[in-house]
């Protein structure tokens, strides 16, 4: 495998986002940009977005006010909303060969050191060089510090229970991978899945026998909506673990 990382490749997909939450994701991106600039002056930095359809007015003039704002964004636009799958995979035929693509949603904000963190693990430690993806916890008003004190590795083998996934906080904002990996084995996201395409990615990746890291600092401010704003709420997540199981044939997602 090709494991090397010579770049970094920020991906962010939105959608009609709440202006104010999207100002406060690209401000938090850009002060983590500059600090990764002043230590490693000599990799370079893409920060590519994706407009996946918005018509909401309010979201349209909040962004070309960051686009001014942040000129050395690279923008892409569907013409239609699709799904987070399309979009993220469409981003992903952009990005450089030999980057560590960093993805977060448009309506969480960034760690100043996020950049920092998950390029050096993936970089310099020799036990972590061929790691694909890492994830990292995140941090709101109810975090418990006992959530903070622990790494694990994953392998598609030692897995057996879906909860695995859950209980460990591979949280999908907080993402970083190896592109090269992912166009070397075909993994993308599944573009007919709209709940459980973040599961399926992580799944996707096991059953090449690739390594997921989870790292004990929280690199994400994760948005926390009231009930009432959930999108979940409308969504059809036993309908696609159903898929799911069809899909991968595989106990680990069944217990």
């Amino acid at each position: 495998m090709n494991n090397l990382i010579t770049n970094v490749c920020i991906c962010v997909c939105f959608y009609n986002t709440n202006p104010l939450y999207l100002e406060e994701c690209f401000k938090s991106i850009d002060m983590a940009i500059w600090l990764f600039r002043r230590k490693y002056k000599d990799v370079p930095v893409e920060l590519h977005v994706m407009d996946d359809g918005s018509d909401n007015i309010e979201t349209l003039n909040m962004f070309d006010k960051i686009t001014d704002e942040y000129k050395y964004i690279k923008c892409w636009k569907h013409a239609h909303n699709t799904t987070l799958s399309v979009a993220i995979n469409d981003l992903n035929v952009f990005t450089p060969d030999n980057a560590l693509v960093i993805y977060i949603d448009s309506d969480d904000i960034m760690a100043p050191n996020r950049l920092i963190t998950q390029y050096e693990v993936m970089t310099k430690y020799d036990q972590w060089k061929d790691i694909t993806l890492c994830s990292s916890l995140t941090t709101n008003k109810t975090i418990k510090t006992d959530n903070l004190n622990f790494i694990h590795f994953f392998r598609y083998r030692t897995l057996n229970e879906v909860h695995s996934l859950e209980k460990n906080f591979l949280i999908h904002s907080t993402i970083a991978y190896r592109i090269n990996h992912l166009r070397e084995f075909d993994i993308k996201y599944d573009n007919n899945l709209k709940c459980t395409q973040d599961y399926d990615f992580f799944l996707n990746i096991l059953s090449h026998k690739l390594k997921l890291l989870l790292i004990p600092d929280a690199l994400v401010f994760y948005r926390i909506y009231p009930d009432a704003e959930k999108p979940d709420n409308i969504r059809d997540y036993s309908g696609e673990f159903i898929i799911l199981r069809h899909k991968y044939n595989n106990p680990v997602l069944w217990g």
